[in-house]
């Protein structure tokens, strides 16, 4: 593996699009995304996933029937909730895999220049959430300056925030940390759930699940918790900065 990432880091030029399922083609076209699905290390990873790990590794997606209709009905119900320009500036291509490990972590998605990385799943509400979620990854790092950092991070204070053995756990434990329910003690730090408060970034990517897909939820944590309203506000007004409304 640590030849195979020294290859990588020679060429990291190579990442290239390709995907031979007309399925999945055809829905590259209809949404103007390239999609992915060959898996090759050496055509996938690009110098800045690499960095991000000693040890990266996936394997070919499965392109069972059920796995390309629901990401075909995720994705365009995705692509729907956006304008087109804000797609188009941000985003360019989605690579599909499976396995998808970093070190000791389990990566269901990531982000890494203009392009999503997901593992390919028949969870069609999964599948959901992870284009919102990553997709406000990109949003959210290519336009800091609309939202630092510490401006996330005033919410609920830095301190609030976990540390890297805390988000190994949630990565490794993802549905007990995806849990928002019975949780007070963190909706009164304006988290939604654990997995939020691991960094400021997932905080924000816990938050944009919620504001395209579960608004009556937000709304009602939003009625009994102040931080929460003023947190979801605050993100609003970022995705209006560039042109989404909410």
């Amino acid at each position: 593996m640590k030849y195979l990432l020294f290859l990588l880091l020679l060429f990291p030029s190579l990442v290239y699009a390709s995907c031979d399922n007309k399925q999945l083609q055809e829905l590259s076209k209809k949404t103007g995304i390239e999609i992915h699905c060959n898996y090759s290390p050496y055509e996938y990873f690009d110098e800045y996933l690499l960095s991000q790990c000693k040890y990266i590794s996936a394997r070919d997606p499965t392109l069972g029937k059920v796995n390309i209709t629901n990401f075909s009905q995720a994705l365009n119900e995705f692509v729907a909730a956006y304008p087109p320009q804000a797609i188009q500036k941000h985003l360019t291509s989605i690579y599909l895999l499976s396995g998808f490990k970093c070190d000791k972590k389990r990566i269901g998605g990531t982000v890494s220049g203009k392009s999503i990385y997901l593992n390919l799943t028949t969870d069609l509400e999964w599948l959901r959430e992870a284009l919102h979620h990553e997709f406000s990854s990109l949003l959210w790092r290519h336009n800091q300056k609309l939202l630092t950092k510490d401006e996330i991070e005033s919410f609920s204070g830095h301190s609030a925030y976990g540390n890297d053995e805390q988000l190994l756990y949630c990565l490794n434990h993802s549905s007990e940390c995806a849990n928002g329910d019975k949780h007070d003690v963190l909706y009164e730090q304006a988290f939604l759930n654990p997995y939020g408060k691991t960094n400021p970034e997932n905080d924000f990517n816990i938050y944009a699940e919620h504001l395209f897909l579960y608004k009556e939820r937000l709304s009602k944590l939003s009625e009994k918790y102040p931080l929460i309203k003023a947190k979801a506000e605050r993100f609003k007004k970022f995705y209006r900065q560039l042109g989404i409304n909410l």
